[in-house]
């Protein structure tokens, strides 16, 4: 699942080209992403209009990353569009020949009462695959948006080739689109086609495409496909959920203040495989359609809120609200995101809205549950009682029943001033999977147990640094009254909350937080000439959080610029990392990949050129989301030993399939010994999971017998920073 901020985290292309924007852009990009700037930006000469792209790379020299002009620009957009979901959705069977039969059914319901073909507008047309649709049913021309100029140019190759000049391919926003004579189209279209939903509907701003789109860009009396859609949600008992966003409770306070602790914003909805799940929801309600959106009609710029009044069905705890959503593309021609009503796919999944858990619940007790949405976002409140005096619901609203709840609008309460922000610091901070992996306490006692130990090796006086972001160390080592801790904190936000969580604790007698230093002069500049004895790290860094292994390497060259700022004999923690693959069968998602040759008819042939060499590129994935299975014995292909400045590794490993098996690629993680006896692991386990993974697939799938070799050759660069990973 790729998608920016974060299905699960992936290549996306960001642009920064307003004043200020580029060194924020620069702190807050991933290494695998890529930023599109002017060249005056990065202090080149260029003329106006012209692109610049960064890519990132570990920065042996300095710790954390270095941004990069990419010379091959052409290189790096196609390896954008191979990390995106293009190529799930173009395998996605049950989509596209339901958009096929909906648009078809749209040109000749419009042909035959109006006698004419009608002019078409596609909006956020990809590859141009809706379009080239509508142009086979009998349009007589359309007009295609997509905003990112490497696909809209993809796109005009694409349907040139299987549709003429029947398809009009505009590189802008439909915001942008100018109707009547010299402009982008001659007139209004007649008929409006789109796909630009997510897993949780209205994230990629649906809503307000279409407010303007059929406000100035279509007829009054348009065909739109998709026609409306319903979205169907139901309480659940999921305690597998509550990692993903509820604060760990240590010994120390993880909250800046007593109100903190009642934080119930900034829980970001999470797509899931339903099947997935290592502990099956359990229903709490029955399924309520919860929001109908009338895609014919411009909607309204409001926040809207319904009220669901419902009695449980069962006793437990309320977790969260599982949701789902129903398109009717046109006429009786629908699709569902609901777990096994389509094929398999990785672009619209299910969502959760995890909510503050409701425990002790009974059968037939009434919760009221507050449902809100505005023009690109859903959110939730739930209440296990309100005073009827409060309540708003219309007299003719019955009351709710066993088998059915009752629902009604409430768009005047007075309270509704868009979704809860978060109060604790930590879901503006962190990812839902970093706080899963906060939360693990098989974790969090190893950390603790290995500073433990550490400490009770350590001189009474030493000094003590903790070089991870958003790190518990520093915080666990200062409530194991350690005289002296140093904390660095890169972001200004995490550093800001680290500061707060001191106080709060009083550790500030013992514990500085400090912002990122010159390492090669630390001792000099942060602690007066002192050397630090015990130097420690998760390792985690927000920059790299998806790729493990670069977490691992920029540890060990943080801990290599450190060396003339280490005591003699000084502790480190963790002590080594090492880097493990295996081979892997997917049961599903190898259908996510590969080549795509042709769709509904149309040759992609074109697409598959853009994405060569994709099977070369390292896909971050939580494995554990998804049903797979390691069928070689796990191997280690190479060590990192952190008591030791970074030197040059160089490994080579032979993966053999247990059993003959059809394998679909090799699956790569990083394990820490935190000491000779404490470990940590960043395995796939089940969903959620507090760790990605990196896959490299093979171009198709592998028929492989235990006589098979498949062979990983690692190589590091120490002075380069670089990593490469060749499967053969």
């Amino acid at each position: 699942m790729y998608a920016g901020h974060d299905k699960f985290g992936g290549h996306v292309v960001g642009t920064a080209n307003e004043e200020g924007d580029l060194q924020d852009a620069l702190e807050g990009a991933a290494i695998e992403e890529t930023l599109v700037v002017a060249p005056s930006d990065i202090g080149l000469e260029g003329a106006e209009g012209q692109e610049v792209l960064l890519s990132a790379k570990l920065n042996p020299r300095e710790g954390g990353l270095v941004w990069q002009p990419e010379q091959n620009a052409s290189g790096m957009y196609k390896s954008v569009i191979a990390m995106s979901q293009m190529t799930s959705m173009m395998h996605d069977v049950s989509r596209n020949t339901k958009y096929d039969a909906a648009i078809t059914a749209a040109v000749h319901s419009f042909i035959a009462r109006h006698g004419r073909k009608p002019l078409v507008l596609d909006v956020g047309t990809g590859t141009g695959l809706l379009a080239m649709m509508a142009v086979r049913a009998g349009a007589e021309h359309v007009y295609a948006c997509e905003v990112f100029k490497p696909l809209a140019a993809l796109a005009a190759r694409i349907t040139a080739a299987n549709c003429g000049s029947a398809i009009t391919v505009l590189s802008k926003l439909s915001e942008e689109l100018v109707v009547g004579p010299g402009g982008d189209m001659p007139r209004k279209a007649d008929m409006l086609i789109s796909e630009i939903l997510d897993s949780a509907l209205l994230g990629e701003g649906v809503l307000p495409f279409l407010r303007h789109a059929l406000t100035h860009l279509v007829v009054p009396d348009a065909i739109v496909v998709p026609q409306r859609a319903t979205v169907f949600a139901q309480l659940i008992d999921c305690p597998c959920i509550a990692a993903t966003h509820e604060i760990p409770q240590l010994d120390f306070t993880l909250f800046r203040t007593p109100r903190s602790a009642r934080c119930s914003g900034g829980r970001p909805l999470l797509p899931v495989h339903v099947p997935a799940l290592s502990t099956p929801p359990k229903p709490m309600s029955p399924m309520i359609a919860l929001f109908d959106f009338d895609f014919c009609t411009p909607s309204e710029r409001r926040i809207k809120k319904r009220v669901c009044e419902i009695l449980l069905s069962q006793s437990g705890s309320v977790h969260g609200v599982l949701l789902h959503w129903e398109l009717v593309l046109f006429d009786n021609i629908t699709y569902s995101t609901a777990p096994g009503r389509e094929n398999w796919q990785d672009h619209w999944l299910c969502v959760i809205a995890p909510l503050p858990t409701l425990g002790g619940v009974t059968v037939a007790s009434e919760v009221v549950l507050n449902a809100f949405y505005d023009d690109t976002s859903m959110w939730f409140s739930l209440a296990q009682q309100q005073s009827p005096a409060k309540r708003a619901r219309p007299a003719t609203t019955p009351l709710p029943t066993a088998d059915l709840p009752a629902v009604y609008d409430d768009d005047d309460d007075d309270d509704i001033c868009g979704a809860p922000s978060c109060s604790c610091g930590w879901h503006t901070l962190c990812t839902p999977q970093r706080l899963t992996a906060l939360a693990d306490r098989t974790r969090t006692s190893a950390i603790k147990e290995a500073l433990v130990a550490a400490l009770a090796r350590a001189p009474p006086d030493t000094v003590c640094l903790d070089v991870s972001d958003g790190s518990l160390c520093a915080l666990m080592l200062a409530q194991l009254q350690a005289p002296s801790v140093v904390s660095v904190e890169a972001k200004p936000f995490s550093r800001l909350l680290a500061d707060q969580l001191v106080s709060a604790n009083q550790f500030d007698d013992r514990l500085e937080v400090t912002e990122e230093q010159c390492w090669t002069s630390f001792s000099t500049d942060v602690l007066d000439g002192r050397r630090v004895g015990l130097l420690c790290a998760e390792p985690f860094y927000f920059q790299m959080q998806n790729f493990s292994v670069y977490q691992a390497l920029n540890f060990w060259h943080i801990r290599t610029l450190l060396e003339t700022s280490l005591a003699p004999g000084a502790i480190i923690v963790p002590l080594r990392a090492a880097l493990h693959v295996a081979l892997v069968v997917f049961d599903d998602l190898g259908v996510s990949h590969g080549t795509v040759g042709s769709v509904c008819g149309f040759d992609h042939s074109l697409l598959d050129v853009a994405q060569t060499g994709w099977h070369l590129r390292d896909f971050p994935y939580p494995v554990g989301m998804y049903r797979h299975r390691l069928v070689s014995p796990v191997h280690t292909a190479a060590v990192f030993e952190f008591a030791l400045p970074a030197q040059d590794r160089h490994s080579v490993t032979q993966l053999h399939a247990s059993t003959p098996s059809l394998c679909h690629g090799v699956v790569s993680w990083v394990s820490y010994a935190l000491d000779e006896t404490h470990s940590i692991n960043t395995a796939p386990t089940g969903t959620p999971d507090g760790h990605k993974q990196i896959v490299r697939f093979f171009p198709s799938p592998r028929s492989l017998a235990p006589e098979d070799t498949i062979t990983v050759t690692t190589s590091y660069s120490a002075s380069e920073g670089t990593l490469s990973l060749v499967v053969a």
